[in-house]
This record gives structure tokens, sequence and C-alpha cells, in this order.
């Protein structure tokens, strides 16, 4: 992915988080999946991409890592085995 990424000229991501779900297990460790939408630039600053990736995290050694990533063009149109019905919005600052 990255390779491809550098072909394209990549510099950084925007990522906004839509809606997250707390996968831990009962003594397990910490995990989650969230839903954002991304949007990729050059280093000129020039917008080439946007869509939506959801994400499986584990919290390792006190961080949060990605384990798993899924992307997809259309929010209306996720794929449907992402289960994305089973995941509650992030609060806003205000409510």
């Amino acid at each position: 992915m990255f390779r491809r990424l550098e072909q394209q000229g990549y510099d950084h991501s925007e990522i906004n988080l839509l809606a997250i779900a707390d996968l831990s297990a009962v003594g397990g460790p910490p995990r989650a999946r969230a839903n954002c939408s991304f949007e990729r630039f050059r280093g000129d600053g020039e917008s080439y991409e946007k869509g939506f990736a959801l994400y499986n995290l584990a919290k390792i050694d006190g961080a949060w890592r990605i384990t798993e990533i899924w992307t997809y063009d259309d929010l209306n149109a996720a794929p449907p085995g992402l289960h994305l019905d089973k995941l509650t919005r992030p609060r806003t600052a205000g409510g």
C-alpha cells in the first residue's frame, strides 16, 4: 500500500472519525473498530483521493495500532460484511 501511495506523490491524509465500537473482550486487550472518512493529499497540497475506511485497532504497549483496514468509496453503499450499523457515532464537543 505504501509503495502505491509513494508512486501517487502522497504526502499526508486528513482523517475524520464517523463512528466507533469497543470490541474489547472481558480480560482481553483493548480493541476497537473505527469508521472514518479520509482525504489524501500530494506534497503540493492537491487533494487526489477521497473515501471511507474501517479500521480495526488494538492497544499494544500502551498505543493504539491499526491491525486491519478496509477501504470503500460510498458511505451509503459500504460492503455489508463490515457491519457499520453496529458502530456508534462519537460525541461532539457540544453534545
